[in-house]
Order: structure tokens, then C-alpha cells, then sequence
């Protein structure tokens, strides 16, 4: 600079590093708070459903015919609480998807080189949020498997 103009004043030497740095610490630190409750979000819907299917498994586990499924195979057992949790899941990620193309107008002066209405990520969240169902049904898929018929029926 006084190689320039030694008359101008100098202050506040950053390099460009450190002055994208600090214009750009609000959005990350925004980003790392909207990740964060996002994980938590995820957490909260994982217990949520795993509560669920194992409500209805323990309230399944009273009725006969669950009991005699239980004496037979367990694979259906199995088969029957997943199947179970993933209709839900399914019916779930449907009116989420509904209300976010809903919401896509709303949303599309913060998404950055993304399209509000973009498929594969659309598509992704789905697989990731009927993954995150799956695993939280099975837990109370395999509680149901070690269901003794014959408690089973002493409840009835």
C-alpha cells in the first residue's frame, strides 16, 4: 500500500481468508444450529415411531391370533410389526411430502443451486426418513418375536 500511496491510511490488515471467514461465520453458524435440531428432530421421530410399534405390539400381544402367529413363525411376526411401522411411515412421508411441495414456493430464496422441487433430494430424504422408520420398528418387531404364545394367551 505505501508503495501505492504512502498517504493513504492502513488498518485492519486481514487476508482475504480471514474477511470471507467472518462474513460467512453467521451462515455457518446458522447451518451448524439448523443440522443440529435437525439431528434432534430425526432422534425424536426414531423414538416417536419406536414407541408406537411398541405400544401396538404390546397391545397385539394380548389378542389370540397374534399369539398364534407367534407359535407358528416368528419371520411373520417379524414381517407383521415391520410391515406395520412401514405403512405408517409411508402414510407419514406422503403428507410430508405433500406439505413440501407445498412449501417449496416459501422456501426457495434460501435454497442455494438447488431447485426447490429437486427429485433426488426429495427422493433421498424419503429413502433416509423410511431407513430411520425401519430401524425404529425393529426393536419392537423383535420384542414381538420372543413373545411366548403361552403368556401370550394368559393375558386373554
Amino acid at each position: 500500500m505505501r508503495a501505492v500511496d504512502p498517504e493513504q491510511p492502513v488498518s485492519q490488515i486481514r487476508t482475504m481468508e480471514q474477511v470471507l471467514g467472518e462474513s460467512l461465520a453467521q451462515r455457518k453458524f446458522s447451518l451448524v444450529l439448523i443440522g443440529i435440531f435437525a439431528a434432534l428432530s430425526v432422534l425424536l421421530a426414531a423414538i416417536g415411531v419406536a414407541g408406537v410399534m411398541a405400544f401396538l405390539v404390546a397391545h397385539a400381544r394380548k389378542k389370540w391370533a397374534f399369539a398364534w402367529r407367534s407359535a407358528r413363525n416368528t419371520r411373520d411376526v417379524f414381517g407383521l410389526v415391520l410391515g406395520q411401522g412401514l405403512r405408517m411411515a409411508l402414510l407419514g412421508l406422503l403428507i410430508g411430502l405433500a406439505g413440501a411441495f407445498g412449501l417449496t414456493r416459501l422456501l426457495s430464496g434460501m435454497l442455494f443451486g438447488v431447485k426447490p422441487s429437486d427429485p433426488l433430494t426429495f427422493a433421498l430424504v424419503s429413502a433416509f426418513l423410511i431407513g430411520v422408520a425401519l430401524v425404529a420398528c425393529w426393536l419392537p418387531a423383535r420384542a414381538a418375536t420372543r413373545v411366548d404364545p403361552i403368556v401370550a394367551l394368559r393375558y386373554e
